[in-house]
């Protein structure tokens, strides 16, 4: 009796979702190992533009030109639903935007901070910093909101995690 073997069919490949030059995604990869991801979970953050912490999700997104990533830390859905609050944010969005480059925003993903990073000579390390202390400003902001809101990390190092 013979049997035909036949090749098992392999999952399709992951699609690139994040669309940038091979410089862009091998700095995200990096900025994802250097926050302490596995060669897996660095790889996926190259290819999905999204760079998961204890805490939460950051979204990446290069300018145009490449000059720039811009990162988007997403809040509860609620968090800018109070009018007062809104006003509040607005204003601080003018000085985040002075001091670190981060601003208040409401869009059909509703409410998020968002930052940008420049990419001159950024190296991983840099990048780090500025996904760290995002991640850190919209933490302290929602440890505000009444709801079930996430607590901010308590001083320690983030760290990716897969999701």
């Amino acid at each position: 009796m013979s049997a035909v073997l036949a090749p098992r069919p392999q999952p399709p490949a992951p699609v690139q979702e994040f669309e940038a030059s091979s410089r862009v995604l091998a700095l995200v990869r990096d900025t994802a190992l250097f926050l302490g991801a596995s060669q897996e979970q660095a790889k996926d953050a190259s290819r999905t533009g999204t760079i998961a912490l204890e805490s939460r999700t950051i979204a990446l997104v290069p300018d145009v030109d490449e000059e720039a990533l811009i990162m988007a830390a997403p809040l509860l859905a609620d968090c800018l639903d109070d009018p007062a609050r809104r006003v509040a944010a607005l204003q601080a969005s003018t000085q985040l935007m002075l001091s670190l480059g981060a601003v208040f925003a409401r869009g059909f993903a509703g409410p998020q901070l968002l930052c940008r990073c420049p990419l001159g000579n950024a190296s991983a390390e840099v990048v780090a910093r500025h996904i760290l202390q995002l991640a850190a400003l919209a933490n302290a902001v929602q440890a505000g909101v009444p709801c079930a809101a996430p607590e901010a990390s308590g001083g320690h190092k983030e760290r990716t995690h897969a999701q």
